[in-house]
């Protein structure tokens, strides 16, 4: 069973991300007791377009992604999928922003 540790990590992404959202003019919201039931899914929730965003931190798990956007500073994203799973796209949060913001 995980300890306080990891909820305090995951806590503090999750206020780390709204606040950079907050601070381009996005409406965003920690979702309260996001991950103690179903009932509450993703961690962080847009209003404006009804939309949730689930928040990880790892200390290494994810450097292959940062890599890969690092290759050319042509690559913008980075799509990728595991076999019969649906794709998921990577990108900067400047690149993200941009996108919500409909620039």
């Amino acid at each position: 069973m995980p300890g306080a540790a990891p909820k305090r990590k995951g806590s503090a992404g999750e206020r780390e991300l709204v606040n950079i959202l907050k601070e381009a003019g996005i409406e965003a919201q920690r979702v309260p007791l996001s991950g103690a039931t179903e009932n509450y899914p993703g961690d962080v929730y847009l209003p404006e377009i009804d939309k949730r965003i689930e928040v990880k931190r790892r200390k290494e798990g994810m450097k292959a992604i940062y890599k890969w956007l690092a290759q050319s500073p042509d690559v913008s994203y980075v799509a990728f999928r595991v076999d019969r799973q649906p794709w998921l796209v990577a990108m900067p949060i400047e690149e993200f922003i941009a996108l919500i913001k409909g620039e």
